[in-house]
């Protein structure tokens, strides 16, 4: 009679089982889908965001090189007869002057002083 119960309630634990399988299989089913599409929602946001950063380091990129070439120009055009017709030597110390008016600190530089004329009476 013990082992009549035991396999009357093992029958009845698989009975349930059975029944439950199918809904247990349509739940896990549909969280599996939910995954899959956060999965693909997360990607696209990245995929985006990839796109938004690269177009904005492109404009970037870009600006910074109009603003070097429009520099270029303008030190071309110093250098060149029809503008100020600096020298290399004149050019590279008007850059020099340029950079420390611009520096937002003071500048010390290590330079020889200019040499001083002399005079002597004959």
């Amino acid at each position: 009679m013990h082992s009549q119960l035991q396999y009357s309630k093992i029958k009845c634990v698989i009975h349930v089982a059975l029944n439950e399988r199918p809904r247990l299989l349509t739940e896990a089913g549909t969280e599996k889908r939910e995954a899959e599409t956060q999965a693909e929602i997360i990607i696209d946001k990245a995929n985006s965001d990839a796109r938004i950063l690269q177009n904005l380091a492109k404009s970037e990129a870009e600006a910074i090189i109009a603003q070097y070439e429009k520099e270029a120009e303008a030190y071309q055009k110093i250098l060149s007869n029809t503008g100020l017709g600096f020298t290399i030597e004149g050019f590279i110390s008007y850059l020099g002057i340029r950079v420390i008016a611009d520096a937002k600190n003071p500048v010390f530089i290590g330079l020889q002083s200019p040499a001083k004329s002399s005079y002597a009476p004959p």
